[in-house]
């Protein structure tokens, strides 16, 4: 019995030296993933170089005025009419308001420019919201127009109100549209700047800066319910400026700095006529609409059922009607 159960005892299976195994397996998993991270790295950094853009595209339509040494470029619709000069918001550039702009000129004359970083302004590495406002006051000198109404989509609210507090006698009025001028999210600045630094976020943006499919998703996903101002076309005039050398260029500044804005105390003291249009389903892509009225003192305001943040696209019709009929309640004379 003795001998039956010592041989018992040993045949049970010795067990094997776990830590060398996971030892090898962590050091097969890391060889592994050190592979797949420089093929990555090789293969991006190789399709960036095969994908380098050019600096600037030849713009497919509009004219071209130079601001202070700056190569501005916009686009106008209509010859008779009170001017109105549109300002376009975050990622966007003047095709935002290639829809709404020949409405528009049925009764007035209108302008739509592209800031500096967006579209096919040129891109000097200023990006401030002073250098902004500087730039569309010296866009309405340049082409010498006897103070029209500004108005600002979304980052464009901002813009169009600090150039009524730093140039009022420039402007007859301005207009907030689906912006509330305020710091997004209340936050005052935006991402580092490192990040754009690695090849994957230049090859991520190549892709999605020439696939259609993105630029029809972002412009439907702000649209609202109804989105009648979208066409195939709209999304690739809205990606192809962003395919430029100088929108990679410009980039990172405008993530670091976030979107421009001005404070509170700054929006109450805008002394020129006033008012606000909006999107009934734009909850928070522009801000608060609320806080859009009460800063600008309750000014007159037009929300439009159904639309979101991109109301002038979502239902462009109503955006101009809406629009003409608060222009008409500014007073011609300041």
């Amino acid at each position: 019995m003795r001998t039956h159960g010592a041989s018992a005892v040993s045949a049970d299976p010795v067990p094997g030296p776990r830590p060398a195994r996971t030892r090898r397996w962590a050091r097969r998993i890391g060889v592994t993933l050190a592979t797949v991270w420089l093929l990555v790295t090789i293969g991006s950094l190789v399709a960036n170089a095969l994908t380098t853009p050019a600096a600037t595209f030849p713009a497919p339509d509009g004219l071209d005025v130079s601001v202070s040494g700056v190569r501005v470029h916009y686009r106008e619709w209509g010859t008779g009419g009170s001017p109105v000069v549109l300002v376009h918001g975050f990622v966007e550039s003047t095709a935002a308001w290639s829809t709404v702009g020949p409405l528009l000129a049925r009764t007035h004359t209108v302008y739509a420019l592209d800031l500096m970083g967006y579209g096919y302004t040129a891109y000097t590495g200023r990006y401030t919201l002073p250098d902004e406002a500087n730039l569309v006051d010296g866009f309405i000198r340049a082409l010498g127009l006897d103070r029209p109404v500004l108005v600002g989509h979304s980052l464009g609210a901002a813009v169009v109100g600090a150039v009524a507090l730093a140039h009022p006698g420039d402007v007859r009025g301005v207009v907030f549209a689906d912006g509330d001028a305020l710091p997004f999210n209340g936050r005052r600045g935006g991402v580092p700047t490192w990040p754009f630094r690695l090849p994957y976020v230049t090859t991520a943006y190549r892709i999605g800066t020439r696939w259609s499919w993105v630029g029809a998703s972002l412009i439907k996903a702000e649209c609202g319910t109804t989105c009648l101002g979208y066409s195939p076309a709209l999304a690739r005039a809205w990606l192809r400026p962003l395919q430029q050398g100088a929108a990679e260029q410009a980039l990172p500044r405008i993530a670091h700095d976030g979107v421009l804005h001005l404070e509170a105390a700054r929006i109450r003291a805008i002394d020129v006529p006033r008012a606000v249009i909006w999107g009934g389903q734009d909850t928070s892509a522009g801000g608060s609409l609320a806080a859009a009225r009460a800063n600008l003192g309750n000014p007159p305001t037009r929300v439009i059922p159904g639309a979101g943040h991109l109301s002038m696209i979502s239902q462009p019709e109503v955006f101009a009607t809406d629009l003409d009929e608060l222009v008409a309640g500014m007073p011609v004379a300041g």
